[in-house]
């Protein structure tokens, strides 16, 4: 962001940049934020933003092909990607604008908050992409505790090395769990915090996914508030 300012609380605010006419691998990540302004901050890569203005509210982030390329929340640190590893954007892929999307939380001036991308011109062996799983089907009854909400699918492309993770929910979650199924064999994936600065976290090894398998989830809640919670 440059010098800017919200209009409102819990505003959604993206900002556009066009990427030059370069092979370019994304190598790394360095948020420029805090979470006192911010409740969490995503990158994509876009073939078209939703407009052209520069800084936009209310839509989303892009118009035809997008992936979301970082996420980050509760003051997470900086990301390097493994050697050799990179996100191909710019020429010869169909990304060809960064478009940067931050939850501020309440009324803020000149603000240049932001997330800088490091990227290389030499190509890398491994392409790395972001494989989102989760749910929106939550109902958290009040004062309850141990909720939880599973998620399953089953995979169905190409090979592929999970080799960090990032888990994320809100305020009443407790901890999400992630674990890969192949021929009845349960093999955990991730277990970890969302309370925790939520930042991609390397595995201690890399978990091979191959067509076929399920990924199995879920995320457990306690709701100590007076009122229901729900998402979906």
């Amino acid at each position: 962001m440059n010098n800017y300012e919200t209009k409102q609380e819990d505003e959604y605010a993206y900002v556009q940049y066009k990427l030059p006419d370069e092979e370019l691998f994304i190598v790394g990540y360095l948020p420029l934020i805090n979470m006192n302004s911010a409740h969490h901050m995503l990158s994509y890569a876009c073939s078209q933003p939703s407009t052209d203005k520069p800084f936009w509210t209310g839509m989303g982030p892009c118009n035809g092909i997008q992936t979301i390329i970082h996420g980050w929340a509760r003051n997470a640190p900086a990301l390097t990607l493994p050697k050799d590893v990179g996100i191909a954007v710019g020429r010869n892929t169909p990304y060809k604008y960064i478009v940067l999307n931050i939850h501020y939380l309440g009324i803020l001036k000149n603000d240049n908050s932001g997330n800088q991308l490091i990227m290389s011109r030499k190509p890398r062996k491994y392409h790395a992409g972001v494989l989102l799983s989760g749910t929106n089907d939550i109902y958290l009854k009040p004062k309850t505790h141990t909720i939880r909400t599973p998620f399953s699918c089953q995979y169905n492309g190409p090979p592929i090395s999970i080799f960090a993770i990032r888990v994320h929910a809100h305020q009443w979650a407790r901890v999400n769990s992630l674990y890969r199924v192949r021929d009845g064999e349960i093999s955990q994936i991730v277990k970890g915090d969302p309370q925790w600065p939520q930042s991609f976290y390397p595995l201690p090894s890399a978990v091979e996914i191959q067509k076929n398998d399920y990924i199995v989830g879920q995320c457990v809640y306690d709701n100590n508030d007076n009122q229901v919670v729900t998402v979906g």
